[in-house]
């Protein structure tokens, strides 16, 4: 199963965005990715395994900014 990082644009909208998938059966994990923090700004997102994008148009309908979406391999 692939894993994915989805990337916001704060700490406290990866907060909310963990919550909001959780109640939705969708299990994220919180983390910064201290490589790519130039490019992303805070460096901060979810980490989830299979397909992100359900996750992704569940966040943006909350009104929470995804950045963008990397496929981090297995």
């Amino acid at each position: 199963m692939q894993k994915h990082f989805i990337y916001l644009t704060s700490v406290t909208y990866a907060v909310r965005g963990q919550r909001l998938l959780a109640q939705s059966g969708i299990v994220t994990k919180v983390s910064k990715d201290t490589v790519n923090i130039r490019k992303y700004g805070c460096g901060y997102g979810l980490e989830l395994r299979g397909d992100p994008s359900t996750a992704v148009q569940l966040l943006q309908q909350a009104g929470i900014r995804v950045v963008e979406v990397v496929n981090m391999g297995m």
